[in-house]
């Protein structure tokens, strides 16, 4: 009996930490930038004002093309980590200082590829990705846990 319990026990915990790991491994989200990019690595409090409008320029004067996903569910990782803010708070965000006249939103993309497709292109775009879906033609700049 206590043999049964024990397998039991071990089948259940097998389980519970694989779906654990699994969950972890898809809610791992990268930040890219174009390989030719000046950009090597980049800081959250960086990352957050870039991503809240508040950073238009590369050090170098180009101008930053921040890249957004329009899935939920990436979308809403990225922005409670980085900015530590739901997706519905960055919407009514970003629609006050559009209709002000204070700011445009970042560019939405479908998905990953998508991201990784235009990043691949533009010199100065970054965007954020799966990190399942890590890619070598871009270059990860920051890994966001």
């Amino acid at each position: 009996m206590f043999f049964r319990f024990l397998i039991l026990e071990f089948l259940i915990f097998g389980m519970a930490h694989s779906l654990f790991a699994q969950n972890g491994k898809k809610n791992s989200v990268i930040v890219v930038a174009n390989k030719g990019s000046e950009l090597t690595d980049i800081d959250m409090v960086r990352l957050k004002k870039i991503y809240l409008g508040k950073l238009k320029s590369l050090p170098s004067g180009e101008k930053i093309m921040p890249i957004d996903q329009k899935g939920k569910k990436i979308r809403d990782i990225f922005y409670k980590k980085v900015v530590g803010k739901p997706d519905n708070e960055i919407k009514a965000y970003w629609a006050k200082l559009i209709f002000t006249g204070r700011g445009n939103a970042p560019r939405q993309l479908q998905n990953d590829r998508d991201v990784i497709d235009l990043v691949k292109r533009e010199q100065t775009a970054i965007g954020y990705i799966s990190s399942e879906h890590a890619d070598s033609n871009v270059k990860v700049i920051m890994r966001i846990p």
